[in-house]
């Protein structure tokens, strides 16, 4: 029985690494210097639209990585699905000191992670400007991936332990919105 609840949890778990990735892709066009230089015109003309895309997908990436290292006994979340193998002696001791290394690093980048999301995504701090809670957090685009990756490494570790393949991530997110942006692009006739 508790098998079959860990492989339950580790797919839910799988579904918030694969919605972090995703939005992260779509985020990372939008906001990275390359995207904005290459489809800077279609992101003007139709501001309205990707304005507040790029706005929401990073806030749902934030979210679901907040979601994912959540210490909260009674959350569904990588700690608490590591917990359960534990007791389960799905992983061993051993296996447990390479998880772990894992854990602490995606711990210091979740940490980040808490700090975007408690000041101004799911709340916005009245004390601190964006510019303060973005010094504060001293997080990267580099690091928001390293996290999802890790995440995935982590899942991975246990979802291969009850006897499945790896999963992994495939990388259509970010050709599907190059091609839209391209799409709207050549459409609009804005070179």
């Amino acid at each position: 029985m508790r098998r079959e609840k860990l492989s339950k949890d580790l797919k839910e778990l799988f579904s918030i690494i694969e919605d972090a990735h995703c939005a992260y892709e779509i985020w990372w066009i939008l906001i990275s210097r390359e995207g904005r230089k290459e489809y800077s015109k279609v992101m003007v003309h139709y501001r309205d639209f990707f304005e507040p895309l790029a706005r929401s997908t990073l806030i749902s990436m934030i979210i679901s990585l907040y979601k994912l290292f959540e210490s909260n006994d009674r959350l569904l979340s990588l700690e608490k699905v590591l917990k359960e193998a534990r007791i389960g002696k799905v992983i061993d001791s051993n296996y447990n000191k390479k998880l772990n290394r894992k854990l602490i690093e995606s711990r210091v980048l979740w940490k980040k992670v808490c700090i975007l999301r408690s000041n101004l995504l799911a709340h916005r701090s009245y004390n601190l400007t964006m510019r303060e809670v973005y010094g504060l957090a001293k997080i990267n685009p580099n690091q928001i991936k390293r996290l999802i990756n890790l995440s995935l490494k982590i899942f991975n570790s246990l979802w291969v332990k009850l006897g499945n393949e790896p999963k992994k991530i495939e990388e259509f997110t970010a050709m599907y919105t190059r091609r839209v942006l391209e799409d709207l692009r050549n459409a609009s006739s804005l070179g």
